[in-house]
């Protein structure tokens, strides 16, 4: 992870943790881009912005988000989407969605792909509240 400049962090998307593990790896200060339905919720919405996230509409292009992506990471900030859009079912990567290329190239920034494993043991698919242990 470099010290300085804008980082693009591409990652799959199993658990509603990931956010969080992606944050504790990395020594910088993440920006996430999250569904705006979260931010729709008068708590975990707070606590969305309060770390830094910001919202995208999915099913559509959103050009807003792109725009606000694009420029954190040219103001040298540390950007992370999980380019699925969605979290995965059976814990298999999903079809990327089509504009995670246009950021990279509108960034011009570099680029870190994270491979997530086994955090939806940690929180299965349709859970909301994560299992103290796993095996």
């Amino acid at each position: 992870m470099p010290k300085t400049g804008g980082v693009l962090i591409l990652a799959n998307h199993l658990a509603d943790v990931d956010p969080i593990v992606v944050q504790v790896a990395c020594p910088r200060p993440i920006h996430f881009m999250a569904k705006s339905e979260l931010f729709e919720m008068p708590i975990l919405g707070s606590l969305m912005r309060q770390f830094r996230a910001f919202p995208v509409k999915r099913g559509e292009p959103d050009r807003g988000s792109i725009k606000r992506a694009v420029q954190l990471l040219r103001m040298g900030e540390v950007v992370c989407v999980f380019p699925e859009g969605q979290l995965s079912e059976d814990g298999e990567l999903q079809e990327l969605k089509p504009g995670i290329a246009l950021l990279a190239r509108m960034a011009e920034c570099e680029v870190i792909c994270c491979g997530l494993q086994n955090t939806n043991r940690v929180m299965p698919y349709g859970s909301i509240i994560p299992r103290p242990s796993f095996r």
